[in-house]
């Protein structure tokens, strides 16, 4: 049975895509995921993604929340999602450059739709995708690809897709800085270290007095 299929077009088309988001999380950097797009219900014409990364799409999505909207994803995902009803397709417009993106997909109608995923630098997807709990990822590492289009057969009453993964690095490549509660334990932790020490020392002095 196909369950994905990758197709690259385009001689020239070298940005590594992929259908598993372990993999992708693997070849990315340190990578942001966005869950909140809006009120249930709101029509949308573009998102701005966490990192301040516009998305832009060719014709209005709504938003909607698993079991609010949207029955049903896969991976314990509860989060929101962007319903394109209506029509059979959607090209969306990254309008700053990212060096990685990702997202899952999701038909409408519960049952097995294939899924074509074009991207702008030539590379084709193909994905077979069941609408109830069957949500699969999408996704590429690497800097150049500036917009996708996904486009399903239209028995399958629209799709959505959401769950956004996203990789830029000069947005994602920054110092951890620890939490208060971190650093509460780091400070205890050297204090308990720094007791040890004078404790071994006066030991060891006592010693060599005796």
């Amino acid at each position: 049975m196909l369950t994905g299929t990758i197709i690259s077009s385009a001689a020239f088309a070298a940005v590594p895509v992929t259908t598993d988001l372990d993999t992708w999380k693997s070849l990315a950097g340190p990578w942001l995921e966005d869950t909140e797009y809006g009120a249930t219900g709101t029509s949308l014409s573009s998102v701005t993604l966490d990192g301040g990364v516009t998305l832009n799409f060719n014709h209005a999505v709504s938003v909607a929340a698993i079991g609010n909207g949207w029955a049903t994803w896969s991976g314990g995902y509860t989060g929101d999602v962007l319903r394109n009803l209506g029509t059979s397709s959607v090209t969306a417009t990254l309008a700053d450059a990212v060096d990685g993106f990702g997202f899952f997909l999701e038909p409408n109608v519960f049952s097995n739709f294939l899924f074509t995923i074009t991207t702008s630098d030539g590379t084709v997807v193909n994905q077979l995708i069941q609408g109830n709990s069957g949500a699969k990822f999408f996704g590429w590492n690497g800097p150049g690809i500036t917009n996708f289009t996904i486009s399903v057969a239209s028995g399958a009453g629209g799709f959505a897709f959401g769950d956004f993964f996203l990789y830029r690095r000069d947005i994602t490549n920054v110092p951890i800085v620890p939490e208060p509660a971190s650093w509460a334990l780091m400070i205890a932790g050297f204090g308990l270290m720094g007791a040890a020490l004078r404790r071994a020392r006066a030991e060891r002095v006592t010693y060599a007095l005796g």
